[in-house]
């Protein structure tokens, strides 16, 4: 599906209106799944960054006493 969308986004064929409507819906398509590709791609090293921080193993609270 998204080669097929890819190819009728970049298709330089002069379209009839019928085309014109797939090759732009073809076009925000493949546009779209881009876009969400490099989104998931930006999380996906966000969650490795943040699991190779070192996470202390206890966390020791301070306890205030307020007069």
């Amino acid at each position: 599906m998204l080669q097929e969308a890819f190819e009728l986004a970049s298709s330089t064929a002069l379209p009839s209106d019928r085309e014109g409507i797939d090759r732009d819906y073809a076009y925000k398509v493949a546009y779209n799944l881009r876009q969400r590709e490099m989104a998931l791609a930006e999380l996906a090293k966000l969650k490795e960054a943040r699991s190779s921080l070192e996470v202390p193993v206890e966390v020791e609270e301070e306890v205030v006493e307020i007069s």
